[in-house]
């Protein structure tokens, strides 16, 4: 249970700062290039649920 706790804990904390991470560029002095002009909400939106999915698949394993 503690897992599934800290699983959601997670992807709570990360949802709040993705779409800004992908689409404004914070990181972009660390790297991550800022996708602003080439993704839209969905897109990200999307882009999160699948690294979320293959997380779980990887875990599983």
């Amino acid at each position: 249970m503690a897992f599934l706790e800290s699983a959601a804990l997670t992807r709570f904390l990360i949802n709040e700062n993705f779409q800004a991470i992908v689409r404004k560029g914070p990181l972009t002095g660390n790297g991550m290039s800022n996708f602003g002009g080439y993704l839209g909400e969905r897109d990200v939106a999307d882009l999160q649920n699948f690294i979320f999915s293959r997380a779980e698949i990887v875990r599983k394993k």
